[in-house]
């Protein structure tokens, strides 16, 4: 078998644990508003899927395809 990375190891945790974060603020949020709920999710989902913005962007809320394919 394979040994993972340490850098795997940490990018997967980070992954998981944002999924699980998702979760929770959908569940905390179930019963709220359709509109309230999806902003509450958005607010925990789009910082880990969005790249950063560099100043030469001139759209923010870019997503690296690279980094997302590994």
């Amino acid at each position: 078998m394979e040994a993972i990375s340490e850098s795997k190891k940490t990018e997967k945790n980070m992954a998981l644990d944002a999924e699980l974060l998702f979760t929770e603020t959908y569940k905390m949020y179930k019963n709220a508003p359709k509109a309230v709920r999806e902003l509450e999710c958005l607010k925990v989902q789009l910082p880990t899927i969005l790249g950063p913005m560099s100043e030469k962007n001139l759209i923010s809320g870019r997503i690296d395809v690279k980094q997302q394919i590994k």
